[in-house]
């Protein structure tokens, strides 16, 4: 599972499926906080994060749809039919490689509130509790585009 984490994550960032997603979800980030907070004089970061919901419903299958299509395009799924791990183990390990790479785009939103504090006084708890409500929503609809992995199997 780890060897399939490590592949993943690879081609996430050798090929430009990772560095699309990354740059889209961080625009509208970007965007829906300079329109929202910086604009409208708010420091209520959660109303960008309100928002950024509809983007992130839109970009998540931007990582899930190639999960597979890109197993059967190289003729590589016949490696994984071959290696001697469940299939659970397999997309167990490809969900945590695209949780971990929007784990990173979290990451860098986290900075948005320290930006908005230089602008006024931040609701550090309600926003960062806020997006950890976007990343546990951002996982469970990378698990939802996960199930047509699970549901047929390569």
């Amino acid at each position: 599972m780890i060897a399939i984490f490590k592949r993943e994550m690879r081609s996430y960032f050798h090929n430009v499926i990772g560095f699309v997603f990354l740059s889209l979800l961080l625009l509208a980030a970007g965007a829906f906080c300079v329109i929202f907070n910086i604009a409208l004089g708010s420091t209520n970061f959660e109303d960008s994060l309100y928002y950024l919901q509809l983007a992130l419903i839109v970009l998540v299958p931007l990582l899930t749809m190639r999960a597979m299509t890109e197993e059967r395009r190289t003729h590589t799924d016949q490696l994984l039919y071959s290696l001697p791990l469940p299939l659970w183990q397999v997309v167990l390990g490809k969900y945590l490689a695209m949780v971990a790479v929007f784990g990173v785009a979290c990451g860098i939103i986290a900075l948005y509130p320290i930006i908005l504090s230089l602008f006024g006084t931040v609701a550090y708890a309600a926003a960062y509790c806020s997006l950890i409500a976007f990343f546990l929503l951002g996982c469970a609809l990378t698990a939802i585009g996960m199930a047509n992995l699970a549901a047929d199997p390569m």
